[in-house]
């Protein structure tokens, strides 16, 4: 659902992402090359769903992303990567 909103070559690469939904805003956190968290946003309007232009996530949302941060160098950035383990590892 979410891979036509990340750049193609991140797809072509290693990557795992997750997704965060909720009624104002819809946030979708990638990972690039090994350590890098990027960061879309949508938002809801009188219009409908639009991507963000200068509008952020909520701080509600750093719970959600923290945990990813924690749970990949837990499971990934380790010298035996456990993937099944990233992706039970959930809040």
């Amino acid at each position: 659902m979410y891979s036509m909103y990340i750049p193609v070559p991140v797809l072509r690469r290693h990557s795992t992402c997750l997704g965060s939904l909720a009624y104002w805003g819809r946030l979708l956190v990638y990972w690039d090359n090994d350590n890098e968290c990027l960061v879309r946003v949508w938002v809801r309007d009188e219009n409908g769903w639009r991507a963000a232009r200068s509008e952020s996530f909520c701080v509600w949302d750093l719970q959600v992303i923290w945990h990813e941060r924690e749970a990949c160098v837990r499971h990934l950035l380790t010298d035996a990567p456990d993937m099944d383990g990233y992706l039970a590892d959930t809040l």
